[in-house]
């Protein structure tokens, strides 16, 4: 996770006391993986809202689907993901959105390392 990232998050969770809600679309098998990742790396959350097992939806229809959910629980201020059709699908729901930049390195990097395994 970039520091840039990690430095808005503490700010949010420690000195205007938010609550910080983590969504990632890693399916729900791996959360134990995910928690552990998460603290290990410092990363301040209150809740983390995973893809549900056997959803193979798209990022961003999961992700729309978890913010409909979260809106009837929470007052969400503001959302941020490195997604860019996650980010605009959010941002069409009616939300302040800050896309996170590095989702294409990281999709061209893993693209890169899954033809190297073939």
């Amino acid at each position: 996770m970039k520091k840039e990232v990690l430095a808005l998050l503490d700010f949010h969770y420690s000195i205007c006391d938010h609550m910080i809600i983590l969504m990632t679309s890693r399916n729900e098998m791996y959360r134990e993986q995910t928690k552990y990742w998460l603290i290990k790396n410092s990363i301040p959350h209150h809740l983390l809202v995973m893809r549900s097992k056997g959803d193979r939806r798209p990022s961003e229809d999961v992700k729309q689907g978890k913010m409909e959910w979260l809106q009837t629980l929470y007052d969400v201020k503001h959302f941020y993901d490195d997604h860019p059709e996650v980010c605009e699908r959010i941002e069409n729901m009616g939300y302040n959105v800050t896309k996170i930049p590095g989702y294409e390195e990281d999709r061209l990097f893993m693209e890169k390392y899954k033809n190297a395994e073939a």
